[in-house]
């Protein structure tokens, strides 16, 4: 599996051909913002829209979520963070992953995904196996050899961690603009994870 993997990598990690194009992965700035929002809101609608309350999904906005990813950058240094973006050829961002240190100690993961939105059209692409694989990499080097990630339980996208080799560790209640939903924490043991 490694060896196909890094067959779709080049030597330097960054360009990544997937059929059809070509796809940039690069550090995520403060100036991605607004892509960032966007796609955010629209992986939200898409994804979490036919489990989620209609209410939240109706006050939902790429202001909002702007404001949260611009908070993110603003806390850079204290949650040692990685943000990466996928763009492809012409500039357009297609999917973001943001990471840093894990929040939940009494898990004993040393890194944490907090977010990764590949938007819907370039969704099952495998985006997301290369931003996940990047972000594993990143931690690594960190020596930071445990990696989790808490995913919607409604969300039937949440399969993805699994065939990443992901195993559940946790589950809990997440509160989000005062709402709960049922999560589940997937954990990875070895890194960088190879699929």
């Amino acid at each position: 599996m490694e060896k196909a993997l890094n067959s779709r990598l080049t030597d330097d990690n960054k360009i990544v051909p997937l059929p059809m194009e070509q796809i940039v992965i690069r550090e995520a700035q403060p100036s991605d913002a607004p892509a960032m929002a966007r796609i955010n809101v629209a992986t939200w609608r898409d994804s979490y829209g036919k489990f989620l309350p209609r209410q939240l999904m109706e006050e939902l906005s790429c202001s909002q979520k702007q404001s949260e990813i611009e908070n993110f950058f603003a806390r850079w240094e204290e949650n040692q963070a990685v943000a990466l973006v996928a763009e492809n050829k012409s500039g357009e961002m297609m999917a973001f992953i943001m990471a840093g240190k894990n929040h939940r100690q009494d898990l004993r993961y040393m890194g944490e995904i907090y977010n990764l939105h590949i938007a819907p059209a370039f969704q099952s692409r495998g985006i997301g196996c290369c931003l996940v694989y990047r972000v594993s990499q990143v931690f690594r080097q960190r020596n930071w050899n445990t990696m989790m990630v808490w995913a919607l339980a409604e969300n039937p996208s949440r399969r993805f961690y699994e065939k990443l080799g992901g195993r559940i560790i946790a589950q809990d209640i997440d509160k989000y603009r005062g709402f709960t939903a049922p999560v589940i924490a997937y954990g990875w043991n070895k890194l960088p994870i190879c699929f």
